[in-house]
């Protein structure tokens, strides 16, 4: 029953939270960090670096855990297989217990408090009273316990409220809770087949393409307004330079009539913009606003997320190069 790190990345689902949530929470740091630049320093990001890691590992294992029978019923290997049940309830119990405790050396009481909800809404989601399958407080809780309630916990650590940070709270709810029907609808199949009720299921898939518009137009708004308010809170002008090549990108796909869908995971609209382009673009500002002192800000981006960016940008041009041949063979 040994434990490599390679098996327990895995079984904390380390890809996923790691490319797809931890950009989002460093945008909140560094949206603040545009205005206190005297708060800035590589330790300040590496305590929430572990923070935000230990939780969502945490998050995803007892997630992870509350599935194993219905995973096992649809043919859905499970990660640490000659482990029981306990044993896996257990490393994921002890995994939280130090994310916590590393926390609670750096916060304060009210922040720790706050982070202590979103380790509560983790547990209640996946088991009793396992709002997972809620009809509309599972996407609730979802969204707002590993995102928003994080993001929250960075504002209420600097003591730092605006019209730009709590616009971006409001993103990662909307954000998170488009990603989650999302995951409902590709998921959809396999719910039904192993009984387990969920939004989408509860609503019908057309009602769930609709919400998806819905929460899609909200996000685009709120989009606009955070760029405006960016501006006005220390994003560098020739920053905007790089959110041309998400629009180009969404161009070519239109050009070329590549799927251009708000329900799959091949192309997710603004995923580039939250995880690649807006870590990127807070990063140069803060290093302009620094007159370059924190230049490791940009490097630390890249060192954690660079391999995603690379595989993006690898992926984006082969599907174009098969949709080529694909057209030329017609």
């Amino acid at each position: 029953m040994f434990l490599t790190f390679n098996e327990l990345t895995r079984f904390a689902r380390y890809r996923d939270w790691h490319f797809g949530k931890i950009p989002l929470l460093f945008n909140m740091l560094f949206i603040i960090w545009l205005q206190s630049i005297e708060s800035v320093s590589v330790w300040e990001a590496f305590k929430w670096y572990i923070i935000f890691s230990t939780f969502l590992a945490f998050a995803y294992m007892i997630n992870n855990v509350s599935d194993i029978e219905i995973d096992g019923k649809v043919g859905k290997v499970t990660e640490l297989r000659n482990w029981s049940l306990t044993a896996k309830l257990v490393i994921t119990i002890i995994f939280g217990i130090f994310g916590f405790a590393f926390a609670a050396l750096y916060l304060d009481r009210f922040s720790l408090f706050i982070l202590g909800v979103s380790y509560a809404l983790a547990w209640i989601y996946s088991f009793p009273p396992r709002f997972k399958e809620h009809i509309w407080i599972g996407p609730i809780v979802a969204s707002a316990g590993q995102l928003c309630i994080p993001a929250i916990v960075i504002l209420v650590a600097y003591r730092y409220f605006s019209l730009c940070t709590i616009c971006y709270v409001i993103l990662t709810f909307l954000w998170g809770l488009r990603m989650l029907i999302v995951h409902q609808i590709i998921d959809s199949e396999n719910d039904l087949a192993t009984g387990v009720k969920t939004t989408v299921l509860s609503i019908g898939i057309e009602s769930s393409y609709k919400l998806l518009r819905y929460i899609f137009v909200c996000e685009l708004i709120f989009v606009a307004i955070q760029f405006i308010l960016l501006l006005q809170n220390g994003l560098g002008s020739i920053s905007l330079i790089l959110f041309v090549f998400p629009l180009i990108y969404f161009a070519c796909r239109w050009r070329f009539k590549l799927s251009i869908r708000l329900d799959t995971y091949e192309y997710i609209p603004l995923a580039d913009v939250y995880e690649m382009y807006l870590p990127i673009a807070l990063a140069i500002s803060i290093i302009i606003n620094s007159k370059g002192d924190n230049w490791w800000t940009l490097v630390l981006i890249f060192l954690l997320f660079g391999s995603r960016y690379w595989n993006r940008l690898i992926s984006s041009y082969y599907s174009f190069i098969d949709h080529n041949n694909t057209g030329n063979k017609n």
